[in-house]
């Protein structure tokens, strides 16, 4: 399960340290990535990938996980995180750049 918060490294390592696995995907965001380089790049950029590339932590999520190692979970990202803010949506339309 993907949340995000803005010390997303810091709550990986309190997690870590209760024993509690995490993963960050993309820390890198795909329209950095090599495979990608040829592609084109829209003129606003790509705000949400660089914020979302920064702040998204995966928990854990599977059938046997049980409801107090949830409630766990939830007070670690609770105590050391503020709830995540919504990323400023871009009104304009985007268009390809070459190059």
């Amino acid at each position: 399960y993907t949340i995000r918060c803005e010390r997303r490294d810091q709550v990986a390592v309190k997690l870590k340290e209760a024993r509690v696995s995490t993963a960050v995907y993309y820390t890198r965001p795909l329209p950095l990535q090599p495979a990608y380089k040829a592609f084109p790049v829209v003129s606003t950029g790509f705000d949400n990938a660089l914020e979302l590339s920064r702040t998204v932590l995966s928990l854990p999520m599977f059938p046997r996980l049980e409801d107090a190692q949830i409630a766990g979970i939830v007070d670690i990202v609770r105590s050391h995180s503020s709830f995540p803010r919504a990323v400023p949506q871009t009104p304009q339309e985007p268009t390809l750049l070459h190059g």
